[in-house]
């Protein structure tokens, strides 16, 4: 039976789980040479912007600060961290595998940063692809769907055998439970399905989770960052599922030392969708 309960630790009132997601906002940012995102928003004449799956603000925050003129929404399934806000952002409760509180049309920009791969579907009511679609129909045309996402399946492909073992176990576990630790490699397809985009650029970056140097400091240091991340995120999903789903506390800390050993070569597939709404 599919588990009835998010699977991942949230924010609002978790220190370590904040500094994990400020961590890697930060990365990201130094990534897009302290942009928001891979696309110059500076360039449009924002009003309304969505921040999906907001985890700790940080993408948020920064957007209010960046765009004082503009209206910032974020929602999820949990409350912020306790911090100082922006007067133009708006913090709603949400779940976004619900019907959303907003009317079609209404945003200049729709962001979600590493969320479509643990959207659930526990109650069968929507998958990533449906999220996705209903992100599409809020955006106006003109507006911007942006979407980053981390492909998993990458990770177990070029990991060792115990990255290997894990991470698959991991992919059946949310698999299992309605989502796909995989959707990041289908964002195109599924962002084009919805017949609201005639351009969607789609990026694949290959980040190190492995103990290999990398010419490229930016890559480095957002692959580092992902990685110390989801390191933080197994072992918490492993204290907590192995009762229940057979996720072994060895196997997960057998694959988080692994990642670190000298020379391993494992890796995961950042994928970043840019798609303008045309209709």
């Amino acid at each position: 039976m599919p588990h009835t309960e998010y699977l991942l630790p949230s924010a609002g009132g978790n220190e370590r789980e904040t500094n994990r997601l400020d961590a890697i906002h930060k990365a990201f940012s130094a990534y897009f040479d302290g942009r928001l995102c891979g696309v110059d928003l500076a360039q449009g004449n924002l009003h309304n912007i969505l921040d999906l799956g907001c985890g700790s603000g940080a993408w948020a925050i920064q957007a209010a600060n960046e765009f004082p003129v503009a209206q910032i929404a974020a929602v999820d399934l949990s409350p912020l961290p306790v911090r100082p806000l922006p007067e133009n952002l708006h913090f709603a409760l949400a779940d976004i595998s619900q019907p959303m509180p907003f009317e079609p049309r209404t945003f200049d920009v729709v962001h979600s940063r590493l969320v479509m791969c643990h959207i659930l579907t526990v109650s069968q009511v929507k998958d990533a692809s449906k999220v996705i679609s209903e992100a599409a129909q809020l955006i106006r045309p003109g507006g911007l769907l942006l979407i980053e996402d981390v492909d998993m399946k990458s990770l177990a492909e070029t990991g060792g055998p115990s990255s290997s073992r894990c991470v698959s176990k991991m992919i059946e576990l949310w698999r299992e439970n309605g989502a796909d630790f995989e959707v990041a490699r289908k964002l195109q397809e599924i962002v084009q399905s919805t017949g609201y985009f005639a351009n969607v650029e789609v990026q694949r970056i290959n980040l190190p989770f492995g103990n290999t140097a990398s010419g490229d400091e930016r890559r480095q240091r957002l692959g580092h960052e992902l990685k110390k991340g989801w390191q933080q995120l197994v072992m918490s999903a492993g204290e907590r599922l192995a009762t229940l789903y057979g996720l072994d506390e060895e196997m997960v800390r057998a694959h988080v030392q692994e990642l670190d050993e000298v020379g391993s070569k494992a890796s995961a597939d950042l994928y970043i969708c840019a798609a303008r709404r045309c209709t």
